[in-house]
């Protein structure tokens, strides 16, 4: 079930969409996914990386979302890979897949800006300098 909100569990984090999945709740913003797992097992599927099963992921660190559907007496996930390749699953049963699968969609949606507003830099071109720290310099400009 999606919740419409003014306002979010924290200050200024301003909630459009409120979730509560199987093992987690979900608060989305628009720019900021936030996910608390709700037991051990949650914690686990999520993969937040933390001992108190929160994860906190801007739409710029989302690399893929993947939605899988639940049919009948199974339930279904929505698949969160970010940029270093670690994978957030979280799970619904069946009566919330209206309300994630627009999550699914407005975390692509979000994702796929975010992606296109990254700089490309094309590592083709020769690196001219590399300064003490070991960081290239590059003969050519960042392109947005």
């Amino acid at each position: 079930m999606a919740e419409e909100l003014e306002s979010g569990c924290e200050p200024g984090f301003g909630v459009v969409m409120r979730l509560h999945g199987h093992l987690v709740e979900i608060d989305w913003n628009g720019q900021v996914l936030a996910v608390r797992a709700t037991n051990a097992d949650g914690r686990a599927l999520l993969n937040a990386g933390t001992d108190d099963g929160r994860l906190e992921l801007p739409a710029a660190e989302i690399d893929e979302v993947v939605f899988r559907d639940a049919p009948r007496m199974v339930g279904g996930v929505v698949l969160v890979v970010d940029r270093t390749g670690a994978e957030h699953r979280l799970h619904f049963r069946r009566s919330g897949r209206e309300a994630f699968h627009q999550l699914s969609e407005e975390l692509a949606s979000a994702a796929a800006q975010a992606r296109a507003d990254r700089p490309v830099i094309d590592l083709t071109e020769p690196v001219t300098d590399v300064d003490a720290v070991g960081t290239a310099t590059y003969d050519h400009a960042v392109s947005a």
